[in-house]
């Protein structure tokens, strides 16, 4: 009887403690399902009439509610599933609010975000209310900025700020070149050229665009160095010259035999004793421009003629060919040189080759001479690789080409084996499946070098193939540009966000491109990948060699090369792939 009345205790009091949590989750729960209203509001508290349901991004949600229990709720604002939001069944904020005997309540909840759009669910306890998010249109706005910077491997830089809202941006280079995408504002340096830009929207945003920009060049800078007028020192029996240097935004430095005899940065005139000087010349920050030259100065003793025939720089035009300068500097006397007198000093244009000179000195003076110099053109070479048809003969692919060389010597490679070398014309060459390597330099009055790759494809029946190989860099105008062969066989291939199913030849700015490729349909068998590296070219100069001035005697021969002031490239030589029918 005992242990019934005890387990009868025991029942009473489970069904006590039972009967206390169920009326506190009742409780609870009454409390999350009250009869209480909610509505947001823009920015501030406010009552149900200012009820606001559109929302701009940057905004404050607030939420509010009245005839709300005592008690502690939890909230959240969700983005709707689907396409309906940016933010699909994710939870962007959320919290607890704590409410008093006065059943009302309003708090910050929340600030949308540049990326929110769309339609969200606002829920406080079981009560819910929504807004909405206007998604808004990206923008791009591109500032290119004045100040300029240069260099020799470079070329003409300037920093262009981007300015993005709600965008994905990437920019194109004509002549190749891709950089981005970018989606956030930013700076970037570039160099000169044109450039077209295309942005899509990001999260949050809806909408696309395109424009275009340029880069200019920075402005030019130059610089000249010209003998003027020579004055004897009797007591000191030694000539002086005067030197007029006009510069305008560059800095020029002269140097003799013995080291660097002064360094300009305005026009002035100098005064220098007779010798042979060079002097080169580079601009200054913000402008563009370099150069190199010599000049002689000779004597001016009374009595006496001198005169000295310095070769200058070497410039090319497809109308007249190369063109030297060649500076005269005559002192009391008459010089004669390609079958043309001369009595003053002055600079002259020579095409390439030999020339003799000789000079007597004019009445009352004495003195004579002879000698003669070499000038050198500076055409540029050429060497081109065309790619033709590809042929299976039942055993192995070969390719055709065609090699075009002007001014230069072109060796080319498989592997550490030379499979031909070829001079100036042009040569009907087929190339086995495989890869090659050329180089190639100029010959005799002509400038520039180049080297670079390329393959010859498989064109098995049923197989495909592709091959992106680089060729030869060319900086002209600043720019710094590479060729890059695709060669295709039976494939489709993706490089710079652009397909190829032929072959082409691109040209591209500095930077890594990674590449894809796949068979052109389910007939045919492969596929593949990789990056390729673009480098920058860099200006080939070349300084003038000292000169010696002329003399009362017979003047030494001079035999000099080129000077080449300014910003001459590495050679313009290219790889041109022509799609050839495939042969089987």
């Amino acid at each position: 009887m005992k242990i019934s009345k005890f387990r009868f205790v025991i029942i009473l009091a489970l069904l006590a403690v039972i009967s206390i949590f169920a009326v506190q989750s009742a409780k609870a729960q009454d409390i999350q399902n009250n009869s209480g209203a909610i509505w947001t509001t823009d920015g501030s508290c406010g009552d149900a009439s200012q009820d606001v349901n559109h929302f701009q991004k940057g905004h404050s949600v607030y939420i509010n509610g009245d005839g709300f229990d005592a008690g502690s709720y939890d909230w959240k604002i969700t983005g709707n599933p689907g396409g309906a939001s940016a933010d699909p069944g994710i939870v962007v904020a959320s919290g607890t609010v704590i409410v008093y005997d006065s059943g009302s309540f309003c708090f910050n909840a929340y600030t949308i975000k540049n990326d929110d759009g769309g339609e969200y669910s606002v829920k406080v306890g079981n009560k819910g209310d929504n807004y909405r998010v206007e998604y808004g249109s990206p923008s791009v706005q591109v500032n290119v900025s004045g100040a300029c910077s240069w260099s020799e491997q470079g070329g003409s830089v300037r920093s262009v700020s981007l300015t993005i809202d709600g965008a994905s941006v990437t920019i194109l280079k004509d002549g190749g070149g891709s950089y981005g995408p970018f989606t956030s504002s930013t700076s970037i340096n570039l160099p000169a050229g044109s450039y077209t830009y295309t942005y899509t929207a990001t999260i949050g945003f809806t909408g696309s665009g395109r424009g275009g920009f340029t880069v200019t060049e920075c402005p030019d800078a130059s610089a000249s160095v010209t003998p003027d007028v020579c004055r004897w020192d009797d007591q000191n029996q030694v000539s002086i010259n005067s030197v007029v240097l006009t510069i305008s935004n560059a800095v020029v430095t002269i140097s003799d035999t013995n080291g660097v005899v002064g360094v300009y940065s305005s026009s002035q005139t100098v005064t220098l004793p007779e010798g042979s000087y060079t002097y080169t010349w580079v601009a200054a920050q913000g402008y563009k421009g370099s150069g190199s030259g010599s000049f002689s100065l000779i004597s001016c003793e009374p009595g006496k003629g001198d005169v000295s025939v310095d070769v200058g720089e070497c410039s090319f035009d497809q109308q007249e060919g190369s063109l030297i300068n060649v500076a005269l500097t005559i002192q009391n006397a008459t010089l004669t040189i390609d079958g043309k007198d001369y009595t003053t000093s002055q600079t002259i244009k020579l095409a390439p080759g030999t020339y003799n000179y000789s000079w007597t000195a004019t009445e009352g003076n004495t003195g004579s001479g002879s000698g003669s110099i070499t000038v050198y053109g500076c055409e540029p070479a050429f060497a081109g690789v065309d790619l033709g048809a590809c042929s299976w003969d039942g055993q192995a692919s070969s390719t055709s080409a065609t090699l075009t060389v002007t001014g230069a010597t072109l060796v080319i490679k498989s592997g550490e084996t030379v499979f031909g070398t070829y001079g100036p014309g042009t040569h009907n060459v087929s190339f086995p499946e495989g890869s090659y390597t050329y180089t190639w330099t100029a010959n005799e009055n002509f400038t520039g070098s180049g080297s670079g790759s390329f393959s010859a494809v498989s064109c098995e029946p049923g197989k495909a193939d592709a091959s992106v190989d680089v060729g030869t860099c060319a900086y002209n105008d600043g720019q710094s540009l590479t060729t890059v062969s695709i060669s295709i066989s039976n494939a489709v291939l993706s490089i710079d966000g652009k397909e190829y199913t032929e072959a082409a030849v691109l040209k591209l700015a500095p930077g890594d491109y990674a590449y894809a490729w796949k068979a052109v349909d389910d007939g045919f068998e492969g596929s593949g990948e990789g990056v390729i590296t673009i480098g920058a070219c860099t200006p080939k100069t070349t300084t003038d060699p000292d000169v010696p001035a002329g003399g009362l005697g017979p003047s030494v021969v001079n035999s000099l090369a080129p000077i080449l002031a300014g910003v001459v490239g590495l050679g313009v030589a290219s790889i041109f792939v022509i799609k050839g029918k495939k042969e089987n």
